[in-house]
């Protein structure tokens, strides 16, 4: 806040208990739903991965290829596919799954991403990536 030159403003009231559950809620609500998306994509790998669950979603760890997924959680549905550590590989991870018709872009670090992914798109992006052939040289 001092980068912006900014000041915090408190608003009177919200401290109070009925907000305080609201958010508390919300909060429980969200762990809930990213609980049960890894459930649900855990279900469609055909191999076990390691994985944990994060604030904004979700991660996958592969032993295999060394790379990371990461589901950033969306309301609508549509989820954020991020493939952390695949900016030395992003020209063959992009080949690879192009010849598979999987639209990527590249983000702003280097790594491959994936917009508007459903659950079961996810799943079979990485199954691909996992047991289709590519592999990390």
């Amino acid at each position: 806040m001092d980068l912006l030159q900014a000041k915090e403003i408190t608003i009177e009231g919200s401290q109070d208990s009925y907000t305080r559950e609201v958010l508390e809620r919300e909060d429980q609500s969200k762990s809930a739903a990213n609980k049960a998306l890894l459930a649900e994509i855990s279900d469609l790998l055909h191999e076990p991965m390691r994985s944990n669950l994060r604030k904004n979603g979700l991660t996958f760890f592969s032993d295999e290829n060394s790379l990371t997924y990461y589901v950033n959680v969306r309301k609508s549905g549509r989820h954020r596919l991020h493939i952390g550590r695949s900016s030395k590989v992003y020209e063959q991870l992009e080949a690879f799954l192009g010849s598979k018709e999987i639209d990527v872009e590249q983000g702003s670090n280097g790594d491959v991403r994936l917009l508007r992914q459903t659950p079961e798109m996810i799943a079979e992006t990485i199954n691909l990536i996992e047991l289709g052939g590519f592999s990390v040289d």
